[in-house]
C-alpha cells in the first residue's frame, strides 16, 4: 500500500468529536497534517475547545504518540484556530507520567485521562489513559526529604528577596513574587492536590484556601513594597511556615563513578 493510500486509511479510522466551526474544519485539517508528517500510534485531543469552553483565545491541544524515536513541539494555525501539538513516542510519555508524581504537575496524564480519542493503535492510547488515571489517583509525591527540598527553595527566594530589598528593590519584588507563587503551589502539594493549571491557579485557591486566595489578591494588587512583603510574610507563615534560613539535610543520593 502506497504512503498516500495509508493515511488516507488511518485518517477514516480517525474518530472525531463534535465541535461548531471554526474547531470542526481546524480539527480536520490539523489531523491531515500530522498524518503527513509523522507516522502515529495515537492522537487525542483535549483543551476548553473539546469540552465545550472555548473562548476567544481558545486553541487546540493534541498530543500525538510518534512511532519512531522522536519528540517535537508544534504551534501552527488550522483554519484560523491555534493549535498545540505535542509528539512524543510512547516511551517518553511513560515517563513523564512517572515523573510527575515528584514534580507535581500531571498534565501529560491529564490530558491522557480526559481527553478525546481520536485515533488508537492497537489500543496503546487505551492503555496509557488506564495508566494516568492510576498514577492521576496516587497523588503527588510528598515524602519529607521532597517537602523540605520545596521548602527550602522557597525559603531562599524569600531570603534573597528581603536582603535585595534596598540594593535592588525591582530585582527584589521578582524574588519575593517568585516566592509567593512557589507557595500557593506548595500549599496545593501539601493538601495532596495536583498542581493547577496555570490559568486556573487563582480559581482553584479561591475553592481551597480561602485565606490564601484572600492574601494572594492583596499581594498582587498592592502597590507598595512595604505591603507586599508584610502580605508575603503572612503568606510563608500559613504556607512553608519559615521565613528564610532554616536547618535540614537533604537525602543522600548515590553516584556512580
Amino acid at each position: 500500500m502506497c504512503i498516500r493510500n495509508y493515511r488516507e486509511q488511518i485518517y477514516s479510522e480517525c474518530i472525531f468529536p463534535k465541535l461548531d466551526e471554526p474547531y470542526n474544519l481546524a480539527l480536520a485539517e490539523a489531523v491531515k497534517f500530522i498524518l503527513r508528517k509523522f507516522s502515529v500510534q495515537g492522537i487525542i485531543v483535549t483543551g476548553s475547545v473539546i469540552y465545550g469552553k472555548a473562548t476567544k483565545t481558545s486553541d487546540l491541544d493534541i498530543f500525538v504518540i510518534n512511532n519512531r524515536l522522536e519528540r517535537q513541539r508544534i504551534q501552527k494555525y488550522f483554519n484560523g484556530v491555534p493549535a498545540e501539538i505535542f509528539v512524543n513516542p510512547p516511551s517518553i510519555i511513560k515517563k513523564e507520567m512517572e515523573e510527575s508524581t515528584d514534580s507535581g504537575n500531571c498534565t501529560t496524564a491529564t490530558m491522557f485521562s480526559s481527553g478525546f480519542i481520536i485515533y488508537d493503535q492497537n489500543q496503546l492510547v487505551y492503555k496509557l489513559r488506564n495508566k494516568s488515571k492510576e498514577i492521576i489517583s496516587r497523588g503527588p509525591s510528598n515524602s519529607p526529604n521532597k517537602l523540605q527540598l520545596i521548602r527550602y527553595r522557597i525559603a531562599d527566594s524569600y531570603e534573597n528577596a528581603c536582603d535585595t530589598i534596598e540594593t535592588d528593590p525591582h530585582n527584589s519584588i521578582v524574588l519575593i513574587s517568585n516566592a509567593v507563587f512557589e507557595a500557593i503551589l506548595y500549599k496545593f502539594r501539601v493538601m495532596g492536590k495536583w498542581r493547577p493549571k496555570h490559568k486556573e491557579i487563582m480559581l482553584e485557591l479561591e475553592k481551597t484556601d480561602k485565606e490564601l486566595f484572600d492574601l494572594a489578591i492583596k499581594f498582587y494588587e498592592g502597590s507598595d513594597f512595604k505591603t507586599k512583603f508584610e502580605i508575603a510574610e503572612k503568606i510563608m507563615d500559613i504556607t512553608v511556615k519559615t521565613h528564610g534560613f532554616f536547618e535540614w539535610e537533604s537525602g543522600i543520593e548515590l553516584q556512580k563513578e
